[in-house]
């Protein structure tokens, strides 16, 4: 029927990754503001620079997530393989840049 349809264990663990993805792409999002925020004290140009791209990914990454979860619908109705992995490199390059950021702050000396 059309409401067990809906309901099937796939559809579920689909809207769980999903959602899973925008939680992480937020999370990235506000540790690069905490970060950004930090790091302004003392090397404004820098910290801008250096953070940028990684905020940019976090909301390129929660974008990603719902086309994903989209796709994976899709690919769930008509039974065939499921979204790339744009996704999962955006949140390493995301992931990647904050703490390389971190680290150029630690041996800075801030």
């Amino acid at each position: 029927s059309r409401n067990a349809r809906r309901a099937s264990p796939e559809r579920g663990a689909a809207e769980r990754t999903d959602l899973a993805w925008q939680r992480t792409g937020l999370a990235l999002f506000g540790a690069t503001l905490v970060a950004a925020r930090l790091g302004m004290r003392h090397w404004p140009v820098a910290t801008v620079l250096a953070l940028a791209p990684s905020l940019l990914l976090s909301v390129v990454m929660m974008r990603l997530a719902s086309l994903r979860y989209r796709r994976a619908q899709t690919a769930l109705h008509d039974r065939r393989a499921g979204p790339g992995g744009r996704l999962p490199f955006a949140a390493a390059m995301s992931v990647t840049l904050l703490g390389l950021a971190g680290l150029a702050a630690v041996l800075a000396g801030m």
